[in-house]
């Protein structure tokens, strides 16, 4: 689900709190369908290193495709999010793909539409009001569409990710720290991303 907004990414607590099966959370409820995956962060994994994987397994608990609409909350540019842990040296890397416009060679010329004898080009649909969607069959079968991306790749700062207990002491119900994990991640993310949002809204 996308909204209108110069923010990057945001969690929505209202609508996880109204649509919450357990009468508390939603992501809550997820979180506990998923255990098992939560359960894989402490299989071989240095203590050092728990609170970055911890924290990639909360982040994909609360996108697509598990959550839809998802806890976390994207703006209509963004069309996928992903956090993973670094091999090189067992930092939290998050990637982030963004709906960009043209490049400005392209834009500035039209000869290559000639060129490459297909007719008119077709940017990225709006649906839904505001939504930026993907071509369908349909769309494709009445003329060519190029879609521009940018890939964004950083390092989150992992300093303020919370610590989960060891195996032994690990409790049942990790949605509090979950919840935490994603909240520190949307913060560092939304604070490098919405710049660049801004910039291609404002432009």
């Amino acid at each position: 689900m996308t909204i209108t907004t110069d923010r990057a990414l945001w969690i929505d607590a209202d609508y996880d709190r109204d649509r919450a099966s357990d009468g508390s959370s939603r992501y809550g409820a997820y979180v506990r369908q998923h255990l098992d995956s939560f359960a894989e962060c402490w299989d071989g994994t240095f203590e050092e290193d728990l609170k970055v994987h911890f924290a990639e397994t909360a982040w994909r608990v609360a996108t697509g495709p598990i959550m839809v609409p998802g806890y976390v909350r994207c703006h209509r540019r963004i069309m996928r999010t992903e956090l993973a842990y670094s091999y090189w040296d067992g930092s939290l890397l998050a990637a982030v793909d963004l709906v960009t416009p043209w490049p400005a060679p392209l834009t500035e010329s039209r000869q290559w539409m000639e060129q490459s004898g297909r007719g008119r080009w077709s940017d990225w649909l709006v649906e839904f009001g505001d939504a930026l969607c993907e071509p369908s069959d349909q769309d494709l079968a009445k003329g060519p569409f190029l879609l521009t991306t940018s890939s964004l790749r950083l390092a989150v700062p992992d300093g303020q990710l919370p610590l989960p207990p060891s195996a032994r002491q690990a409790p049942h119900d990790l949605a509090d720290l979950a919840r935490q994990a994603v909240a520190t991640a949307v913060r560092e993310i939304d604070r490098v991303v919405r710049p660049v949002i801004e910039a291609l809204e404002h432009r």
